[in-house]
């Protein structure tokens, strides 16, 4: 009985309350038995029980129903009781740039964005009174450096330019990545630029590509992983897990530069629960490596791992296979779970006419380079938010240093094009309603039946745009914490409640 019972966590009564709240503003209570139980003695069976509770009315199919359509019960009896819950300072939209007139950048592929002065017009900048200088650009409220190209007598036209770069496209909630753009009071920030006019340093014709291997197919709300979003690759299967056999996890690296031998460094992200020694098999080509580490090292327990990998063998396939997981505590759902890859790759500097991303070496160097595309720009992308015009390369060079630089080469057909959208001031001084319905405007229309259902019962509602709640509370971007603290912002402010 105790071996069965250890897969599953078990209450520690054989009655206990698994969750309670409100439903129309009446306090609910979910009670539940289990035979099976834990106490002090370990897993314990329980064949005859009964339980009784004081002051509460058994909810039936019928009552629960009634209870789920009903509106919200006398709300300020309900703020009296959860006077706790008031709102505290600091509710407001924390956007402001949502209360007045914008432009929204909506970026689905990362690296350098244009957007034409023809996008701006149709979306409500008007280019013949735009002052450029005083464009600002920003995510999740921080300003981004901006380049502006084509100007006519310091105007935008129709075929000026606008460009940033955005280094990393989504997160936990979205696929895509939100930039507003305003006219702001002072100067906007902007791209600076810098000579790489080669001299006389020593002469390379290499340098480091580096990227990350991420193929997000499995959502754990339990475990953030390293970079915090929860989605993971896949759950790695021990080879001594009874009969199971070994099973691998392919990892495709494929580099935009042409591959060229030297030390490759592959970084393993991992995410494990079991506190013990875990064996990790990395293959590349003809070459493997075992990996070990135990997350109970000195003592301390560390969920997240990162392990390096390096070698010389040129392959553009990885094999990851956990070969065993040793527990000292063993939980009752064990999981290890492979979340990305980091990698970095010694480049030739050839680009057969294509843009690229890469990285210099320590040092000051006279990088040589062939086949740039036509129009190229060249640009230092170290700090993301600020990127530098690079100026003075010739066609077979450039030189830099003595730190290390991350570079971006692009060109007209690499650009990419964000979607590009009219944003209108939102408010939210609403006056209030005893209930709030967050919707999409494709269903405005077919909730409005029960809205006039609710009016004519005496209530007073209103519907929101959930889009307008992320745009003022989460800068564009889908945010489950956005809606709960725009309610707590119209409980607080709003009357009634």
């Amino acid at each position: 009985l105790a071996d069965t019972a250890e897969a599953a966590a078990l209450p520690t009564s054989p009655f206990f309350l698994v969750r309670q709240g409100l439903i129309a503003g009446n306090p609910v209570a979910i009670w539940a038995f289990s035979p099976l139980y834990r106490d002090e003695q370990g897993v314990q069976l329980v064949t005859n029980i009964s339980a009784q509770l004081q002051g509460v009315t058994l909810l039936d199919d019928a009552a629960l129903r009634r209870l789920a359509v009903a509106p919200v019960a006398n709300t300020k009896v309900n703020k009296a009781l959860n006077a706790s819950s008031a709102a505290p300072l600091g509710l407001e939209p924390t956007n402001p740039d949502a209360a007045r007139q914008a432009i929204k950048f909506t970026v689905t592929t990362a690296g350098m964005q244009s957007v034409s002065g023809r996008q701006l017009a149709e979306a409500g900048f008007d280019l013949a009174t735009l002052d450029p200088t005083l464009l600002q650009l920003k995510l999740l409220g921080k300003e981004v450096a901006i380049e502006l190209d084509g100007l006519s007598n310091g105007r935008m036209t129709a075929t000026s330019s606008l460009r940033f770069f955005a280094p990393t496209v989504g997160n936990r909630w979205n696929q895509t990545t939100v930039y507003w753009l305003t006219r702001g009071a002072t100067a906007g920030l902007r791209m600076g630029s810098r000579s790489v006019a080669p001299g006389s340093a020593p002469t390379r014709t290499t340098a480091l590509e580096r990227g990350q291997w991420r193929d997000p197919k499995l959502y754990e709300s339990r475990f953030g992983g390293n970079d915090l979003d929860h989605w993971f690759h896949a759950k790695l299967i021990s080879s001594q897990n009874n009969t199971i056999p070994v099973e691998s996890t392919s990892v495709e690296v494929t580099t935009q530069l042409p591959r060229v031998d030297g030390t490759a460094t592959y970084t393993l992200a991992l995410t494990s629960n079991i506190r013990g020694q875990h064996t990790l098999r990395v293959q590349i080509g003809n070459q493997s490596a075992d990996i070990s580490w135990n997350p109970l090292a000195d003592g301390v327990f560390v969920q997240d791992w990162q392990y390096p990998y390096t070698t010389t063998v040129r392959s553009t396939s990885l094999a990851v296979t956990l070969l065993d997981a040793v527990a000292t505590t063993m939980p009752s759902d064990p999981i290890t779970l492979l979340d990305q890859v980091a990698w970095e790759q010694p480049v030739q500097l050839a680009f057969q006419q294509n843009g690229a991303t890469f990285t210099g070496l320590p040092g000051t160097w006279r990088y040589t380079w062939r086949d740039l595309p036509t129009g190229y720009r060249f640009y230092d992308v170290t700090n993301p938010a600020q990127p530098t015009l690079l100026t003075g390369a010739t066609a077979t060079a450039f030189q830099d240093g003595p730190s290390v630089h991350d570079y971006l080469i692009t060109a007209p057909a690499t650009l990419n094009q964000p979607t590009v959208a009219r944003h209108d001031p939102v408010k939210f001084n609403g006056g209030g309603a005893d209930a709030i319905y967050i919707t999409y405007p494709s269903f405005t229309d077919a909730l409005a039946p029960l809205l006039q259902l609710r009016r004519d019962q005496g209530y007073q509602v209103t519907s929101v745009d959930v889009q307008t709640i992320y745009d003022g509370w989460s800068y564009g971007q889908v945010a489950p914490e956005a809606i709960r603290t725009f309610l707590r912002y119209a409980y607080a402010n709003w009357s009634p409640t």
